[in-house]
This record gives C-alpha cells, structure tokens and sequence, in this order.
C-alpha cells in the first residue's frame, strides 16, 4: 500500500491578513461555544490585547514572543486542512 504525502506551503501573512484570521477564529469559536447552549457573559472581550492593556485583568499571560507565531501557524494551518477536507 502506497502512502500519500501531503505537502505544506506557508505563506507569510500580512498584519491585514493576520487580523482577518484572527477575527474569524474568534467568531467561529464563539458559535461553537453558543451553540452549545452557553453564552458569552456581556463585557467580555474576546479580541486577543496586548500584555500592557492586559494586565488590569492579570499579569500570568504567556509570553508573546514565545507562543503568538506558533498558535497563529497551528490555526492558519486548521483552517487550511478544514477548509480542504471539508470540500470534498
């Protein structure tokens, strides 16, 4: 039996891109949540902020530096396979 191999290419996303995609991981990670029967309590922000705005609400966030380019690859890179495979 013959495996397949599947090939990644990676495109460098522009800060408009970057925004987008963040934007509508929020909304899509907000229906699902909702569409369970939860609801986001009012005055949540979901937008993702910058340590410095941030730390009113705590100073225990990850390093930005550390994690941000991973997680933003590791959900560019869902959407693409899901995106593929929910085609056909």
């Amino acid at each position: 039996m013959r495996q397949e191999t599947i090939q990644i290419y990676y495109k460098k996303l522009t800060h408009e891109e970057l925004d987008e995609f963040i934007n509508m991981r929020i909304i899509q990670l907000t229906e699902e949540y909702t569409s369970t029967g939860r609801t986001v309590p009012e005055g949540v922000d979901l937008n993702p902020t910058t340590k410095s705005i941030n730390s009113s609400k705590s100073n225990y966030l990850p390093n930005w530096d550390t994690y941000f380019k991973r997680l933003a690859m590791l959900e560019y890179q869902s959407y693409n396979l899901s995106s593929k495979y929910l085609k056909g």
